[in-house]
């Protein structure tokens, strides 16, 4: 019997942005102790959160 999938698993999804954001979004998760892509997942996180679109 296959094993059931964890709900929270994360999933890879791809974005285009200006080098000029790229690297401030680097600059910033350097100096948060983060990866760039973890910082990312935070703001629209904290974003989706604020704007009712996420519990």
């Amino acid at each position: 019997m296959a094993r059931p999938k964890p709900q929270n698993k994360p999933v890879a999804t791809t974005m285009r942005l200006d080098a000029a954001l790229k690297a401030a979004l680097a600059k910033a998760a350097m100096a948060d102790g983060r990866t760039s892509t973890s910082l990312a997942a935070k703001i629209l996180g904290d974003w989706l959160k604020e704007n009712g679109y996420l519990k």
